[in-house]
C-alpha cells in the first residue's frame, strides 16, 4: 500500500500492512 510505505506499522484500507514489498509499485 502506498500509505503503508510512509509508516511501516500504518493501517491501510483497514488492513494492517505488514508486507510492504510491492514489486508492481516499484516498477
Amino acid at each position: 500500500s502506498l500509505v503503508a510505505r510512509k509508516s511501516t506499522h500504518k493501517v491501510d484500507n483497514g488492513v494492517p500492512e505488514v508486507r510492504t514489498p510491492a514489486p508492481a509499485y516499484k516498477m
